[in-house]
């Protein structure tokens, strides 16, 4: 690091001269390729690590546009379809602690991973597809009702186990081949005590709206947030919007 600290003081002097240019390129392609190598190293243990449990295949998968750091992976581990998510090691130790607390909503762990360089956790790959594409395809009273069923149940769950999702947008949310939902991506939750009474009021109305909600308070996020996508796709959500379960 003293080495760039250095070299970049000089540059600066020299830049208008020739030599100053070509200090400054060599710079620039000198930390180019610490980082190539670092990363070479890096994916090198990744990919190894995962070869060592048995896991072929491997094939980048894409969830949305923003993922804030972390990279996705579809692989086979015993023959079976598995999910691999590679990230930093607070991240991926979060997502184990939410996921080992869930008993319904949630993909199994196979493996997890935790170390400084190639943190990741091999779990169940969801065979089907997003909530909202599901919501559009099948568009039967029903069908709508099964998804918001079993979308109070996840967020009870969640609740239950001091856990606030906030991030159950629609790319987050996978329905099965057999109609089971499952959420994922648990990177910007937080465990905390929020009690039932206040995290599922009845007063409780569509878009979080109830009596002491604040519109900064992140505990609302995720009723707020199931709430929202069910009334995008012509659910009509009335004021007790979790009066199924007589919270």
């Amino acid at each position: 690091m003293m080495y760039f600290v250095q070299l970049n003081f000089i540059c600066t002097i020299l830049k208008g001269n020739i030599v100053g240019k070509f200090a400054w390129f060599l710079l620039i392609n000198l930390v180019i390729l610490k980082d190539s190598i670092a990363w070479f190293f890096y994916e090198r243990k990744f990919h190894g690590r995962l070869k060592e449990l048995g896991v072929i295949d491997i094939v980048p998968f894409e969830i949305s546009s923003w993922h804030h750091g972390a990279r996705y992976f579809i692989g086979k581990l015993n023959g079976k379809k598995v999910f691999i998510k590679n990230s930093s090691q607070k991240e991926i130790y979060k997502e184990l602690s939410c996921v080992s607390k869930m008993t319904i909503g949630v993909c199994n762990i196979y493996f997890s991973n935790l170390t400084s360089i190639g943190s990741f956790i091999i779990l169940d790959f969801v065979d089907g597809v997003k909530v909202d594409d599901y919501l559009r395809t099948f568009t039967s009273k029903k069908d709508h009702h099964k998804i918001k069923v079993q979308l109070e149940d996840i967020i009870l769950e969640l609740n239950k186990n001091n856990i606030v999702h906030r991030d159950l947008k629609p790319q987050n949310i996978f329905v099965d081949n057999v109609g089971k939902v499952k959420i994922i991506d648990f990177a910007l939750s937080v465990e905390q005590g929020f009690g039932q009474e206040c995290f599922f009021s009845k007063k409780l109305k569509l878009k979080g709206l109830c009596a002491g909600y604040k519109p900064n308070d992140y505990t609302w996020s995720d009723a707020y947030s199931i709430s929202v996508l069910l009334e995008e796709h012509g659910m009509n959500i009335n004021v007790d919007f979790f009066s199924f379960h007589k919270c």
